[in-house]
């Protein structure tokens, strides 16, 4: 809440959002504004909290004038009822609460919430004649329909009923349970057989297939619109670097030009890793490996070790020269340059064979 200040108005600087605040109010007009503040503010508090009194006030009472239940759950409580009648028992307490029963396939019926007295000789008789008008009505009903398990599908609540139903109407129920799986929420469904799909029903089926199929089609579109996107970034990863191991370029033919120059001024070093980088790339170009600079030389040894068992050991041998030259800071010699031109010279006859 602002303080009040006792100086000449002046408009306020413009605030963050961009709107001009209020000027400060001088002397005692801001003391009768702020106190005239704090009572709008308590009134509304006070309303508001009477409010939610009022509204938590007649939530039990609502409820209590109406309630809904099951088949099953009325059938319930008219029994209990009817053992403990004449008295007041828990049960009728509660059929005195209840206005409407629903039955397992979604229809409501209205009863009567109006009982005899406890202690009455009518009680009981009302109970046992109401209970025996319900299961009157469901064997008719079962008998109407030819059907007996619709005696067993409106006493027990939550069981499931399966009709056989047409071809449209197989095909209109799992369209349904996909929309209703996708918005969370349950489509009406007609609880009849459906030979030939009404109108409406069939106008709303085709709107069903036709947003199926573009839902279909949509995901495959994303589908291989990633698939694209995947293969074109693996396409990049495979491309050939212009330089391998900070060594040389990527081909072969220049890579042996330069152990050659270098063996020939006496730097071994340079010549054992080039000369190595070169027969890896002549390897992948006669299909014996998949040459990748990403690729580790154990990757290399399991791809001969697949093919062509028998030179693994010529591998190794200049394997190991070109990890201590290049990784372990070795400064080769004539010898090594020899033992590695020796070690690849067995590793192609091998190959050859």
């Amino acid at each position: 809440m602002r303080t009040c200040r006792h100086r000449r108005v002046q408009p306020a600087p413009q605030d963050r959002r961009g709107q001009v605040g209020d000027p400060v109010e001088p002397g005692s007009q801001c003391v009768l504004r702020q106190a005239a503040v704090r009572g709008a503010v308590s009134s509304r508090v006070l309303a508001l909290a009477a409010a939610v009194a009022i509204v938590f006030a007649s939530v039990p009472a609502a409820t209590a004038e109406q309630k809904t239940v099951t088949l099953n759950e009325y059938v319930a409580l008219l029994e209990a009822a009817s053992i403990a009648a004449p008295e007041k028992s828990q049960a009728l307490q509660e059929l005195e609460t209840i206005s409407t029963v629903r039955l397992s396939d979604g229809t409501k019926v209205t009863v009567s919430s109006s009982w005899p007295a406890p202690g009455s000789t009518a009680l009981k008789p009302r109970l046992d004649t109401t209970l025996a008008e319900i299961r009157s009505w469901q064997e008719r009903n079962s008998a109407a329909t030819g059907d007996p398990r619709l005696v067993a599908r409106e006493i027990t609540d939550g069981e499931e009923f399966h009709r056989k139903k047409s071809l449209i109407g197989r095909i209109k129920d799992a369209i349904d349970g996909f929309f209703r799986d996708l918005g969370g929420r349950e489509l009406p469904t007609p609880d009849v057989d459906l030979p030939e799909a009404p109108a409406n029903d069939a106008t709303s089926l085709i709107t069903k297939i036709i947003l199926l199929a573009a839902v279909v089609v949509l995901a495959i579109f994303v589908w291989r619109r990633l698939r694209a996107i995947n293969r074109a970034e693996d396409e990049e990863e495979e491309e050939e670097p212009e330089q391998i191991w900070d060594i040389g370029p990527a081909d072969p033919v220049k890579l042996d030009a330069m152990a050659s120059a270098a063996a020939a001024e006496g730097r071994y070093s340079d010549a054992v890793r080039a000369f190595y980088v070169a027969n890896l790339l002549r390897l992948d170009e006669k299909g014996v490996i998949r040459f990748k600079a990403s690729d580790t030389n154990g990757a290399f040894r399991r791809s001969l070790l697949r093919g062509f068992g028998p030179i693994v050991r010529e591998f190794d041998v200049a394997t190991l020269v070109f990890e201590r030259v290049h990784y372990g800071e070795h400064v080769a010699t004539a010898e090594d340059w020899e033992a590695t031109r020796t070690a690849w010279q067995g590793l192609w006859t091998g190959v050859a064979a």
